[in-house]
């Protein structure tokens, strides 16, 4: 498929658009042979639109997923500082079963706590 970039690609659609009315103001009709060829190469550019249109969306929603998920964890440093609590008493609690399964986890050296779990424990 031939890659054209977006503004590009509006510009060949606008250009396209203009020589549609260059041709009706000529007297060309739309079953004329210009006129045949302008709606088709039209007709596969706007499609071509279409579907990079779709793919930006696609990526669009896979960011915001990635974004609602990244902000549903942090680490305890930064949990410390968001609910004004210690690192050590977050550890504290790790071990003392104050969380519930789920809401935390160790990765490698660092733990991880759900924002909701420090929403119920901390708010």
């Amino acid at each position: 498929m031939i890659k054209i970039k977006k503004e590009v690609l509006k510009k060949m659609l606008d250009d396209l658009e203009n020589s549609f009315e260059i041709l009706e103001a000529d007297g060309y009709k739309s079953e004329e042979q210009p006129m045949k060829q302008l709606v088709s190469v039209y007709d596969m550019l706007y499609n071509y639109e279409l579907e990079i249109n779709d793919k930006d969306r696609e990526e669009k929603d896979e960011e915001n997923y990635l974004e609602k998920v990244f902000e549903k964890v942090m680490t305890f440093k930064e949990a410390s500082e968001k609910y004004d609590v210690a690192v050590s008493t977050l550890r504290h609690r790790a071990s003392d079963g104050r969380f519930e399964e789920g809401d935390i986890r160790k990765s490698g050296k660092t733990w991880l706590v759900t924002k909701s779990a420090m929403d119920r424990i901390y708010k």
